[in-house]
């Protein structure tokens, strides 16, 4: 097989375009493979699939798998067709994208490494910038996107996800029945989550909806209100949301006088009469009107000078003084309080 058959059968090349010929940079590290196209062959514009006459040509390169320990790159004189409709646009090709510049393939095995790691490391391995990482994952969502068509969803589930050392936070909208991602925004405010239930939904989609599980967030339950017939019947909130919730309330109903009152406890206990919520004590300490956490430091002895620190129930460590020495014969030793 020669090497333009060779090509043309690892491409999948059909009429009208053929391997016009190969080249082999070793220096370069590359070899190129020069695309051609049959004179006169109609051409269709992308948006309407309409047979157009031609505009003009470019030139353009994309980047294909590589070819043993040489890359491997395509070169093709692409047309552009002038369409009654849509103007002048450039005609689809096989094996790429509109305004990539990697093939299908090429994209493919990007994504099955993004797929194991993240996208600094893919672009090492690949040789590679982050932006040009990030356009092969944005295009191959926008296609998978364009296959799912219309669903009729009925359980979603809605929550954020904090990320950089929790300074960053995305919405996540999940389908509870398929186990898999729907729409994903930045930050979590009102909009985050009103550009799913203004723009990615449907009418017909959102009054299907049968319950919609989020936190109380606040913002997301106004954008669920506004955009979402019969919400306030379709917000279903996580266990672990109602009981925050009834931890705060009863913390707040109890006051911070019960916090000072509490019976001294061990390390771990519950003391369940002090705030009725069943909160271990000197985990929450009140200040001022709020809850605040402290740690108390473990009983030890630090010599001459320093203090001994008690751990107590309900109150911030005491200082104790430390022995004085009154023998010389005990000059130097330490004695307990």
């Amino acid at each position: 097989m020669r090497d333009h058959e060779l090509y043309a059968t690892i491409l999948g090349l059909t009429a009208p375009w053929t391997v016009e010929r190969v080249d082999a940079d070793f220096l370069g590290g590359a070899v190129h493979v020069w695309l051609a196209r049959t004179d006169g062959a109609p051409a269709q514009c992308p948006e309407c699939q309409t047979t157009c006459p031609i505009y003009d040509h470019r030139e353009r390169e994309w980047r294909h798998l590589d070819t043993c320990q040489l890359q491997t790159r395509l070169h093709a004189r692409v047309p552009r067709v002038e369409c009654p409709t849509h103007g002048v646009l450039q005609s689809p090709i096989p094996w790429a994208t509109p305004g990539s510049k990697f093939t299908l393939l090429f994209e493919r095995l990007a994504i099955d490494w993004l797929r194991e790691a993240a996208v600094p490391a893919v672009a090492r391995q690949l040789g590679l910038g982050w932006d040009a990482v990030w356009g092969i994952e944005r295009r191959a969502v926008a296609r998978g996107l364009e296959r799912r068509g219309t669903l009729m969803l009925r359980y979603v589930g809605v929550d954020e996800k904090s990320f950089q050392r929790r300074y960053d936070f995305v919405t996540v909208v999940s389908d509870l029945e398929r186990a898999r991602v729907l729409f994903v925004a930045d930050d979590r405010k009102r909009e985050s989550l009103e550009a799913l239930w203004a723009l990615g939904l449907t009418d017909a989609q959102r009054s299907a909806l049968e319950a919609i599980a989020m936190d109380m967030w606040v913002p997301y339950v106004q954008a669920t209100r506004a955009q979402v017939p019969g919400a306030d019947q379709k917000i279903a909130s996580t266990a672990f949301t109602v009981r925050s919730i009834s931890t705060r309330a009863s913390i707040a109903c109890a006051g911070p006088s019960s916090v000072t009152s509490a019976p001294r406890a061990t390390r771990g206990s519950t003391a369940q009469s002090t705030r009725g919520c069943g909160i271990p004590i000197g985990s929450v300490r009140r200040r001022g009107g709020r809850s605040v956490r402290y740690a108390t430091a473990r009983s030890r002895w630090r010599g001459p000078g320093r203090s001994r620190r008690r751990r107590t129930c309900g109150s911030t460590a005491t200082s104790v003084p430390p022995a004085p020495s009154s023998a010389a014969g005990t000059s130097g030793r330490r004695t307990r309080a």
